[in-house]
């Protein structure tokens, strides 16, 4: 049986990223975590964005101090930004709705004759084709 091994593919995320990532606010610093947390994705779709953004500090004893500097949404979102997430955008469907009622009817058969007038006429005034 295949096995995807996910352990693997952490590390490789993380060679390439190389050094964990740090924010500045004020004349503070903070670590992120290395990767985005689904429970942050959780947190945000409840509009518990601080809760989102604690879950993305390395270190949890950061938070008080991170808070104390008044951080904006705007410093949440670029910090998001970072993770390649964006909060608030709506997920696409994943199945189209299903149909609970009739049809409506065609408000033309489609067969009846045009009575606009044509938008082409030749040079005498005659309809061209179109």
């Amino acid at each position: 049986m295949p096995t995807l091994n996910l352990n693997a593919k952490r590390a490789e995320r993380a060679a390439k990223r190389g050094e964990p990532m740090t924010i500045q606010i004020g004349d503070e610093t903070f670590e992120l975590v290395p990767e985005l947390p689904l429970a942050a994705g959780e947190f945000a779709n409840s509009a518990d964005i601080s809760g989102a953004m604690k879950l993305l500090l390395a270190h949890e004893e950061d938070w008080p101090r991170f808070m104390a500097l008044t951080p904006t949404m705007n410093d949440v979102l670029d910090i998001v930004e970072y993770f390649g997430a964006q909060l608030g955008e709506s997920q696409a469907s994943t199945r189209s709705s299903v149909t609970t009622g009739t049809p409506s009817r065609p408000t033309s058969s489609g067969s009846t004759d045009s009575t606009s007038p044509p938008s082409v006429m030749d040079s005498e005034g005659t309809p061209l084709a179109g």
